[in-house]
């Protein structure tokens, strides 16, 4: 779940697949904008890797949800194509935007936030 102060905004997760588990968000569209899903996508990825000890992640966004794609790629996944895929919310199948992050790409950002510099 997603919280602003005690509000919940938004929910995120990762469903455990047989390829590589799959994380997924969603955030009220109040909130959109704000940071939050980047946030939410950043701790979910640090807790798959560093606590699940996952290998690999995949996520998913719509075409025509070009925010969501944004906030994969701010967390570092990389596209690996396109797929139609089955949408339960709009009982449809849709064109899906796939991406995938591995654990020694996410180990090596990790390793760049503890550099410093030196005046």
């Amino acid at each position: 779940m997603i919280f602003s102060g005690e509000k919940l905004i938004g929910g995120c997760g990762i469903d455990p697949r047989e390829d590589a588990p799959e994380i997924g968000y969603w955030l009220g569209v109040a909130y959109w904008g704000h940071g939050y899903a980047t946030e939410a996508v950043r701790a979910l990825v640090d807790y798959a890797f560093g606590e699940l000890c996952h290998e690999t992640l995949a996520a998913g966004a719509r075409v025509t949800n070009p925010a969501s794609r944004r906030v994969l790629e701010k967390c570092a996944f990389q596209w690996t194509g396109v797929r139609l895929t089955r949408i339960r919310a709009i009982n449809s199948a849709a064109p899906v935007d796939r991406f995938r992050l591995d654990r020694g790409l996410w180990e090596s950002l990790k390793s760049w936030g503890r550099v410093r510099r030196v005046a």
